[in-house]
């Protein structure tokens, strides 16, 4: 089959985008304290070496066919392993295939895997069980516990709600950028980017404060508290206007956070141009309880 220029070059791109993006997630990770991945494809021993050299702690899944061989099972559940360099891994992969038997690497970074199920029963009587397997730094199980990396790992979706604050909240479904040419509209991004931070970093001041999760602080109450303080003009110095703000942030705090799935729904609509928008196509969310249990290495 024979494709055009134009669909050989947007398949180049493609390409690119798809090899470049481990080095983003490298990239993504300096400056972090701890750093969560979600897709197994991207844990390999250069990458993590890359991803620890910038001091942050790390919690990647691991594909189900990766294999760590236990050189300590930990009280916990979990165990100590080592992630061997390309060249051991490719040696030990023949000694498993000829001989059959796992030996422990040489050379490697020490890591720690935790493998666990969760079970998800929600309200409508239905139930599923997923199996997963973490690689972190956190070699200390006593600091660490299993069922805490375990709970942690689904805190890895909090980036899509940072995505939520960003864009439809903060920076408005509807705006359009006033820049013409690409200097001014990165400044118009910085700037809504150092907006941002400031109202997290406000944010998380309020639930220090308070002994509250993050999460019970609403970004778009801090929103319009911010806002209602910049327009009250209120002849109060700057610690004292602040401080207020901090009130009226916890004052409005929302519920603990209610465990619940959503399925995911394909809709067949008529061919356009333009993608279907999420509230066109509610989606009915069901309450659920989940139990994690953390397995032993086989």
């Amino acid at each position: 089959m024979r494709h055009s220029r134009d669909h050989r070059r947007s398949l180049r791109r493609r390409h690119q985008g798809r090899r470049n993006r481990p080095r983003q997630t490298a990239d993504a990770v300096a400056g972090t304290r701890h750093a969560a991945s979600g897709r197994p494809q991207f844990l390999g021993y250069n990458l993590w070496t890359e991803a620890i050299a910038t001091g942050a702690d790390l919690i990647w899944r691991a594909k189900s066919h990766v294999y760590f061989v236990p050189t300590e099972v930990l009280p916990d559940g979990s165990y100590l392993a080592i992630m061997p360099t390309p060249r051991e891994a490719n040696s030990l992969s023949k000694i498993r295939r000829r001989y059959g038997r796992n030996e422990i690497p040489v050379e490697g970074q020490p890591i720690r895997v935790v493998e666990f199920t969760v079970t998800i029963h929600t309200d409508d009587g239905s139930t599923r069980t997923e199996k997963y397997r973490l690689v972190t730094t956190l070699l200390d199980h006593v600091h660490a516990p299993a069922v805490d990396i375990a709970a942690l790992y689904q805190q890895r979706w909090e980036s899509e709600t940072s995505y939520s604050y960003l864009k439809p909240r903060l920076v408005g479904a509807d705006v359009t950028l006033r820049s013409r040419t690409p200097d001014g509209i990165a400044q118009e991004l910085y700037a809504f980017l150092v907006v941002y931070q400031a109202l997290i970093t406000l944010r998380v001041d309020a639930a220090t404060a308070a002994h509250l999760d993050p999460d019970r602080i609403s970004f778009l109450i801090t929103i319009r508290a911010v806002r209602a303080d910049l327009t009250s003009h209120t002849p109060l110095s700057a610690g004292r206007r602040r401080r207020a703000v901090l009130t009226d942030i916890v004052t409005d705090q929302i519920g603990p956070r209610r465990s619940r799935t959503s399925p995911r729904q394909r809709i067949l609509r008529a061919a356009t141009k333009y993608p279907p928008k999420n509230r066109d196509n509610p989606q009915h969310s069901t309450r659920t309880k989940h139990e994690i249990r953390i397995t032993a290495p086989n």
